[in-house]
């Protein structure tokens, strides 16, 4: 679905509240228009964010798409490949494929069927059953990938049906990320000639430094992982300065 709010030669270089009206938006230019409602919308992806900012813009582009997120999609790759799907039916499935989009909701009807003729406490806990929630992420990613095809409204709506946008997997996907970033990190530092800390690696990565000491329980096990990082980044010669970083601290 693709909207423009139109420009009112009349209210040129006046906003909403000047009119009357509620919108902080608003400009003459749409694309800008729609950049800051996009921004607006993904700091805050609730429904009631939604509902407020287009009941404000009735007529400008928000883009919706917050779960389809391509730095997270070894995550998902991994564990749809233990079900049997493999990376390419899911990315012709995203990409504009009709073809692949059937194929893999046909894949996905058959795992379904599968799963109610096997579906135990034990199967379920040995993963030999496609969790719901993988499921749930794929109806969502693939509606993200039509969000030019179809009303954005109607995609937060089933998406909020689904479990919202941060839907189990994402959650779980965005923190494994971070996890590997803190190791990243303090393998940069060690590379270095510093000695990394939960408490300087969690603001390095902006979570708390319990979240970090959860990931890793055993500090000698953290700094073995670090000290590998950094081997590794010796020999490849990608270090990245950490001053900036550090200013943060």
């Amino acid at each position: 679905m693709n909207r423009r709010k139109r420009a009112n030669p009349v209210a040129k270089g006046r906003s909403r509240e000047e009119e009357g009206g509620q919108s902080k938006y608003d400009d003459d230019d749409p694309d800008a228009v729609s950049r800051a409602l996009t921004k607006a919308f993904k700091s805050d992806p609730s429904i009631e964010n939604y509902v407020r900012l287009r009941r404000e813009n009735p007529d400008a582009d928000i883009e919706v798409d917050v779960v389809l997120n391509y730095d997270l999609i070894d995550y998902y790759l991994e564990r749809l490949k233990k079900h049997g799907i493999e990376r390419e039916l899911l990315f012709e499935a995203l990409g504009d494929l009709r073809d692949g989009r059937a194929k893999l909701i046909l894949t996905l009807l058959e795992k379904i069927i599968e799963a109610r003729k096997m579906e135990t406490p034990h199967n379920a806990s040995r993963g030999r059953v496609i969790p719901n929630k993988l499921i749930d992420w794929i109806i969502v990613a693939c509606l993200e990938s039509l969000s030019d095809q179809i009303p954005p409204e109607l995609i937060v709506l089933i998406r909020e049906r689904l479990g919202g946008p941060n839907l189990g997997y994402r959650r779980s996907a965005e923190e494994q990320s971070k996890k590997s970033s803190a190791v990243f990190l303090a393998g940069q530092m060690k590379a270095q000639g510093l000695q990394p800390t939960y408490s300087t690696i969690s603001k390095m990565i902006g979570v708390s430094k319990s979240t970090v000491s959860r990931w890793f329980k055993d500090p000698a096990e953290f700094d073995r992982l670090a000290t590998i990082e950094a081997r590794l980044l010796e020999q490849s010669g990608f270090l990245e300065p950490l001053q900036k970083r550090r200013l943060r601290i």
